[in-house]
């Protein structure tokens, strides 16, 4: 394995809405099923192409190469790309594809030796509908905010620092789109191995590592933690 990690982001992508219902939405998977039966040999081509870089972490020229490559490759596929940088940790790649009628839904996620490993969502607050109708994650005040919805890292990938990563990345990102304080919304594990399917939003100990500070508490397991964006 080749210890290194690259996070992109992926930007205004998915489905549009089907107003007809379910019965009227494409079948995702048949279309994926169909497009990697048609171009199987050119997907294995940019894949080999991709893996002929070197990709090991002390090699930041090698890391640059994968970045660039990655950007050259969506752009290729008509994906508009721009490659951010944040000190301590690898390139991110930032790729958005504009679909008619989809919802925005912003994310960054951590790639390890061929596959992702961790995934942080962020977006502006009002983006997500179920913290607009949460009593315990109402707005602290007035101030707009980006917020964190989600943090999830592969179980064989966690306890390496990769979640304070992704929300330092996190905040670069939502930092350059104008945002001035970016949200989180954990859960303080209640139990020494807390199941998958309630700690979907991360750790507490996860935010504070990436510079976040509690600003409010409704409930006793769930802190609302905020990082201000430094100016530029």
């Amino acid at each position: 394995m080749r210890p290194v990690w690259i996070a992109a982001v992926i930007g205004a992508l998915g489905l549009a809405a089907y107003p007809d219902g379910a019965s009227a939405q494409p079948d995702g998977l048949a279309i994926a099923r169909a497009f990697r039966e048609a171009h199987g040999a050119r997907i294995l081509a940019d894949f080999a192409s991709l893996l002929a870089v070197p990709n090991v972490a002390s090699d930041s020229a090698g890391i640059s190469r994968n970045a660039a490559l990655i950007g050259e490759r969506l752009r290729a596929r008509g994906v508009s790309v721009e490659v951010l940088t944040v000190p301590g940790a690898a390139p991110l790649v930032f790729g958005e594809l504009r679909v008619s009628g989809a919802a925005r839904t912003l994310g960054l996620y951590a790639h390890y030796d061929g596959q992702p490993v961790g995934w942080c969502a962020v977006a502006p607050r009002e983006a997500y509908s179920f913290l607009e109708r949460s009593r315990v994650l109402k707005p602290v005040d007035e101030k707009p905010v980006w917020s964190v919805s989600c943090l999830f890292v592969l179980r064989p990938y966690r306890r390496r620092g990769l979640s304070a990563r992704l929300l330092r990345a996190a905040v670069e990102f939502a930092g350059r789109r104008g945002a001035k304080i970016v949200e989180g919304y954990p859960v303080e594990p209640s139990m020494e191995k807390m199941p998958d399917a309630f700690a979907w939003t991360g750790l507490p100990a996860s935010f504070r590592r990436a510079g976040f500070k509690e600003v409010a508490r409704r409930s006793k397991t769930r802190p609302i933690m905020r990082r201000v964006v430094r100016e530029r």
